[in-house]
């Protein structure tokens, strides 16, 4: 095999799964030509067939480049392709149901401290996170945290980290997980989004409540929402830069740990235009993810129809279970689905609903879903009709 072949299909191996097949191919050709080019001791005749590799075919580009195309395409670009095309950022539905009531702004959840350990409940008494206690200061601040969590300042620095790690994943980072923030506190929370002074002393709690304390799994497992890192000080000692590692949870990828039934994933979009009292915008934040999770699970409507269904009795349910009063669900609607908002969250039509142009990557992502859900669905009920077929014939 000439040595430019050799060189090119060991380039080819380093890309990806289609590079090594297209090597092996380029290998075996590579092989029999040379065989056959020293079996007529070198004729001129068999010189092009030997260097075919690196000649035009006709008027068409070298083989050399389709084939290094291809194999770059598939093995590099295709993956990001999909992942700005299809993708956008979003949390595994079992996470979700485990963050949704800490998020909740009117939260009656409750702290107890058992065996050593600081743990906060939902209403049935199941755990929701759990975290040591062992330094009361710490426990004070995550506490607060929590808090926090469920005000509008929680929502914004939630939805800031999501992003951000599927921004960076989406690009290909060989990292997502990481953040690296200059500025400190102040500095993550220009970042999210949070504009207010007050802002500020919310972000450090929210920070030390998602690091210091574990969320408790479906499976019964444990695990940190973020990692938190004091990178570089200031001389009163305020931190100047900060690292956030975010949690597996929090990453696309992370739906693949659950089994099929459960990788359905809840977008996390930006805040809908919010309306009136500021006393109820974390309240509304939280209405909005109730709505993306009803748009996930109607993503099979979705996908054939373009719109979901949700009745008003739907709406003041979720806006109980949001802490807005329900009496006020139908203002928040009208407001959200106002035509001439540039950042309009719904299209609405009676009880149909679609996610605004200001979604619309939201929106394809929830029908894209739906069609897999789908598909997946009528492969299933297809398989299983085989194989009642096939034990009918048995007997």
């Amino acid at each position: 095999m000439l040595q430019i072949n050799a060189e090119f299909s060991a380039y080819l191996k380093g890309t990806g799964q289609k590079g090594k097949s297209l090597a092996v191919q380029i290998e075996k050709t590579s092989k029999e030509q040379f065989e056959i080019y020293e079996s007529v001791n070198h004729s001129s005749d068999q010189r092009r067939a030997l260097w075919g590799l690196w000649l035009p075919e006709g008027e068409h580009l070298n083989p050399f480049l389709r084939l290094l195309g291809q194999a770059l395409w598939e093995d590099r670009c295709s993956n990001l392709w999909d992942r700005k095309e299809k993708g956008y950022s979003s949390i595994a539905k079992p996470i979700f149901d485990r963050i949704i009531p800490i998020l909740n702004p009117k939260k009656t959840n409750k702290f107890t401290e058992k065996e050593g350990q600081i743990i906060f409940c939902n209403q049935k008494g199941e755990p929701l996170l759990i975290a040591p206690a062992v330094d009361e200061n710490m426990i004070s601040a995550f506490q607060k945290g929590v808090k926090e969590l469920g005000t509008l300042t929680g929502h914004k620095l939630l939805r800031w980290q999501v992003n951000t790690g599927f921004e960076k994943w989406q690009k290909g980072d060989k990292d997502p997980r990481l953040i690296e923030v200059e500025g400190g506190y102040s500095g993550i929370a220009e970042l999210a989004g949070c504009k207010s002074s007050h802002e500020f002393s919310k972000i450090r709690e929210i920070l030390y409540a998602q690091a210091y304390g574990q969320f408790v799994f479906p499976d019964g497992s444990h695990g940190n929402m973020i990692s938190l890192t004091i990178n570089e000080q200031h001389r009163n000692k305020e931190p100047s830069k900060i690292s956030i590692v975010l949690g597996a949870m929090l990453l696309p990828g992370y739906v693949c740990q659950f089994k099929r039934s459960d990788r359905r994933i809840i977008p996390i979009g930006d805040l809908p235009p919010l309306h009136g009292s500021p006393n109820s915008h974390a309240s509304q934040a939280q209405l909005q993810l109730h709505v993306f999770s009803e748009f996930s699970n109607q993503s099979i409507r979705l996908a054939q129809t373009g719109t979901i269904i949700i009745p008003i009795e739907k709406w003041k349910q979720m806006a109980q279970e949001s802490g807005l009063n329900p009496d006020k669900v139908e203002a928040v609607i009208t407001h959200w689905s106002q035509p001439d908002l540039f950042n309009r969250f719904l299209d609405r039509q009676g009880d149909e609903y679609r996610l605004a142009s200001h979604y619309e990557r939201a929106h394809r992502f929830l029908e894209h879903q739906g069609k897999v859900r789908d598909n997946n669905s009528k492969n299933g009920k297809r398989s299983w009709e085989i194989k009642k077929k096939e034990g009918s014939q048995k007997k």
